[in-house]
């Protein structure tokens, strides 16, 4: 930010690769997606990114528990462990 760089996006402890690459494709998507809120916009780009983040953690713990039978509290719960959900944080320069 002393370099007069307007926005920074990075994580708040390390992730694994696939999940910041995965958090980098929907955020992309988001700010680049032609008719969307978050169109152009870093900071909603960034929250609705972060959320389809959550979202699929969920959706992954609940599929790996059909797939194995196994207990829904404790797959979701091992998702959310992870964090990298929350991990990305953006900040902005304001003028």
């Amino acid at each position: 930010l002393e370099q007069q760089v307007p926005a920074l996006l990075g994580y708040q402890w390390k992730v694994r690769d696939e999940r910041a690459f995965n958090f980098a494709r929907l955020f992309y998507r988001a700010l680049f997606e032609r008719g969307a809120p978050s169109y152009r916009y870093l900071e909603y780009a960034f929250m609705r990114a972060r959320r389809l983040a959550y979202d699929e953690a969920v959706n992954e713990a609940q599929a790996r528990l059909l797939a194995d039978g196994g207990d829904c509290a404790a797959e979701i719960e091992d998702a959310m462990r992870d964090h990298s959900w929350i991990s990305p944080v953006l900040v902005m320069q304001m003028d």
